[in-house]
């Protein structure tokens, strides 16, 4: 039996849920569970998806992922990019196609 490659590109991830600010007329948890961002690591591994992962540098303005973001745990933060950073597809940040700024992808430092 032969294997159909599959790639799959995820958009504007980030350690908060940006439809906590978008879409008022829901009830939105504010910070995205790291296990998620795990388990779909997890899950790209087992079945050899290849693709991109692209985050999102300053969430709804909140601060930056190299830093701190307001509202968000500095423990969640580092814990959310680890898991991006070991369980996920190739990482970039969402801003490299947008912004002309330098950014050190291993450490996902903006300069």
């Amino acid at each position: 039996m032969t294997k159909t490659p599959i790639s799959l590109i995820i958009d504007d991830g980030a350690p908060i849920n940006l439809y906590y600010f978008h879409d008022l007329a829901r009830r939105h948890e504010l910070l995205v569970p790291v296990e998620q961002v795990m388990r779909f690591g997890e899950i790209c591994g087992r079945y050899g998806v290849r693709g991109k992962f692209s985050v999102v540098p300053m969430p709804a303005c909140m601060g930056r992922i190299d830093q701190e973001l307001s509202h968000c745990p500095q423990e969640h933060l580092v814990r959310f990019l680890d898991a991006v950073r070991q369980r996920t597809v190739h990482v970039l940040p969402a801003s490299v196609r947008a912004a002309r700024i330098e950014i050190d992808l291993q450490r996902i430092r903006i300069e």
